[in-house]
């Protein structure tokens, strides 16, 4: 074991359980590890939108928590954390996005929510 990362021995264990240290070696997910990392995403994903539309947040928690807990202890190359983070920030944006546009299609926005929402623009923009 290397010590070029601090999850080296639990990457190397966990390749070993989820499909064989060969592919870490090789540099390549095996198709077991590439299922279980998909099964696991795609888990996230429903848990992260059911947590985002009861809490407000939960879809980016859940893909951060995802890429540093499952992906990076599995993968034969971990993702820095700082892209995780912008990962994180990205996702919470579409779905910020996709939820604005549904709600301007329903017509179930008010004129207090544009006052409000053009009043923190100015803040989101130059900030």
């Amino acid at each position: 074991v290397t010590a070029g990362h601090p999850a080296d021995a639990t990457r190397l264990s966990l390749s070993s359980v989820v499909g064989g240290s060969r592919a870490v070696e090789e540099g390549h997910l095996s198709p077991k590890q590439h299922a279980g990392l998909t099964f696991g995403l795609l888990c996230c994903g429903v848990a992260g939108g059911f947590l985002s539309s009861k809490t407000g947040s939960g879809a980016d928690m859940l893909s951060y928590v995802f890429g540093v807990f499952l992906y990076n202890s599995v993968a034969p190359k971990s993702l820095p954390e700082s892209a995780l983070a912008a990962t994180s920030v990205v996702v919470m944006a579409a779905c910020s996005v996709v939820v604005s546009v549904l709600r301007l299609v329903q017509g179930d926005i008010s004129r207090d929510v544009y006052l409000c929402w053009s009043a923190a623009l100015w803040i989101v923009v130059l900030g």
